[in-house]
């Protein structure tokens, strides 16, 4: 509104879109959100909340505000790296997560699990345990499988094949990018080479009939 007549806004310049920053933000509130989450069950639903508001905020900045970006992003590099992260994020966040279930014992004072906090060597995952030993056996097998190396593995395994994966598809659209702008080149050679050839017979046949 103000581009024209303030010398700070011509100073600053029109605003570009960051979508990079903004994919990091929100891998960043992601991993808020999964460290928090255990410590409070309100931490879910206000991330909801501040995604909900952001986005409708970042919709009216690009659609009113900022302009595109002179240097295109190549999203095909961006998005295993964006997965990449995430996944990392969440690795270290599952870590610190079951780290602190298994090994820290309760508070002695808050929480819902103090009344473990008067047994020796009482940690918070007890309540996940005594609550498994009352389920049926085939369930409590299903649990224990669960926890066990021989199901982590290939958990791990899948994930990094998947990562591959998409790797492999961003290396592929990378090279058909390149493809298509050597295409285009091409196109672009052959377009001046006629309208060359077009000037050319022009030109012979205006010295012609002088």
């Amino acid at each position: 509104k103000y581009g024209k007549t303030s010398k700070l806004v011509k100073l600053v310049g029109p605003q570009e879109f960051d979508l990079p920053q903004s994919v990091v933000d929100i891998i960043y509130t992601q991993s808020i959100c999964w460290l928090g989450m255990f410590f409070s069950p309100l931490i879910p639903f206000m991330t909801f909340v501040k995604c909900v508001l952001f986005f409708w905020v970042k919709k009216l900045a690009v659609l009113k505000i900022n302009v595109p970006q002179e240097r295109p992003i190549k999203t095909s590099g961006s998005n295993s790296l964006f997965m990449l992260v995430l996944l990392l994020s969440f690795i270290i966040a599952a870590g610190l997560l079951g780290y602190m279930i298994g090994t820290i014992p309760p508070s002695q004072s808050c929480g819902p699990y103090r009344v473990y906090s008067n047994q020796t060597g009482a940690v918070m995952f007890n309540v996940v345990t005594n609550t498994v030993q009352n389920w049926p056996t085939e369930a409590r097998d299903v649990f224990e499988f669960l926890g066990t190396v021989g199901f982590f593995i290939p958990v791990v395994i899948l994930l990094v094949l998947l990562m591959y994966y998409y790797w492999l598809r961003g290396q592929g659209y990378k090279k058909t990018e390149e493809l298509l702008q050597e295409q285009l080149k091409m196109e672009g050679r052959d377009k001046k080479y006629l309208l060359d050839r077009v000037n050319e017979v022009l030109t012979q046949n205006a010295d012609l009939l002088s």
